[in-house]
């Protein structure tokens, strides 16, 4: 992991993304402290306004809409650095050599990327402490809740960019797909209110943001968990069809033996490398 790491953390667009994701973050919370402030001051006037002021909506959700949008949006050119880093260097074949297994290679890169995007869901959570220390009032639960649907969001953002990195051959190509695989699911949210997209109206099953709606406003559907943990799983299923390393049986049995087969559906060049190395 040292090496996967290392890729990641010591990238200046890393740390560039995590700057302005906590900037988008901080930004929709400001906007909503300054909202919901101004808010509770004329709720005073009248006890009915008072009952319907609730922190969800006002202080928890636009927070997380700064996080989501960061997720969609920035995080996938993250999450398929680690990955995409090796094919474009052709040394993805070498590392599967020597771990005797592509699959192995890819769930590191991809806990790799998991570690270095999941600073920015610290971000919200420092920013409702605050609040809540200076006399604001939260509810944890359903804050945690809502928090926690786009904990798995940004799962399946850097599975989603794992997926792109395993069948591509660059880090631009791997980024270029990662970014319409991810804002795929705003299009079909889009459908609903543009006729000219009205024919994507069927795929709205596979919306991630309706799939989050619960959360976001404190439910935690078992439907909506599973469907995410599906895509999460799912994606993980493609990457690794994406980039096959593959050991024949005689090789496990000697080491000396040069049969080694490597399918990739990204790139040939890697299958030429695969060839060209040899255990001694």
């Amino acid at each position: 992991m040292r090496r996967e790491l290392a890729i990641v953390l010591r990238a200046p667009v890393t740390w560039a993304i995590a700057t302005i994701s906590a900037l988008l973050i901080g930004h929709g919370f400001v906007l909503a402290v300054d909202l919901y402030s101004a808010s509770s001051r004329s709720a005073l006037l009248s006890q009915l306004q008072v009952r319907e002021m609730d922190p969800l909506a006002g202080i928890v959700r636009p927070t997380l809409g700064g996080l989501d949008l960061a997720i969609s949006i920035l995080v996938p050119l993250v999450a398929v650095r680690a990955l995409a880093i090796e094919k474009e260097r052709r040394t993805f074949g070498a590392l599967c050599l020597e771990a005797r297994s592509s699959n192995s290679v890819i769930i590191k890169k991809f806990l790799a990327s998991l570690t270095a995007t999941a600073p920015v869901l610290l971000c919200p959570l420092l920013l409702w402490t605050c609040f809540i220390w200076v006399g604001g009032t939260l509810d944890v639960i359903e804050s945690a809740v809502a928090w926690f649907g786009e904990v798995l969001h940004l799962v399946l953002a850097v599975a989603i960019g794992t997926l792109a990195a395993a069948w591509t051959r660059t880090l631009a190509q791997a980024a270029s797909l990662a970014l319409v695989l991810s804002l795929s699911a705003w299009a079909i949210d889009a459908s609903e209110g543009f006729a000219a997209l009205a024919w994507l109206g069927g795929a709205s099953a596979w919306s991630v943001e309706q799939h989050l709606a619960p959360f976001q406003r404190g439910i935690l559907s078992l439907g909506s968990f599973a469907w995410l943990l599906t895509a999460i799983a799912g994606s993980l299923a493609v990457s690794f069809a994406g980039a096959q390393f593959c050991i024949s049986s005689k090789m496990r049995v000697s080491p000396s033996s040069s049969d080694v087969s490597f399918c990739s559906a990204g790139s040939l060049d890697q299958c030429r490398l695969a060839k060209e190395l040899r255990l001694e």
